[in-house]
């Protein structure tokens, strides 16, 4: 969540909420993030860039989805995963 820009200000008091909750969470899972790439494994898709520019609270709490960002997920997934699929049939 936290790479998402710009945050709306329910999701900066999401981010801190956690880091009460759980000190040290956020930079967890800023330093994961840094440590992924797509090219590694064919399944793992990053998708940090998803929401940006998206300026409403993309969340409902810190790690579950409105109904819109949950689309969004779900279309970039099926386009990621439709040519691995494809593929998979042709063997």
């Amino acid at each position: 969540m936290q790479l998402k820009e710009p945050l709306s200000i329910a999701e900066y008091k999401m981010i801190y909420r956690n880091e009460m909750a759980l000190p040290g969470l956020n930079s967890f899972v800023l330093r994961c993030n840094e440590g992924v790439t797509e090219s590694q494994d064919p399944l793992i898709f990053k998708q940090s860039y998803l929401f940006n520019g998206y300026p409403e609270t993309m969340f409902y709490d810190g790690v579950h989805y409105i109904p819109k960002s949950a689309r969004l997920v779900g279309n970039d997934i099926a386009e990621k995963i439709t040519p691995l699929l494809k593929e998979s049939f042709k063997n």
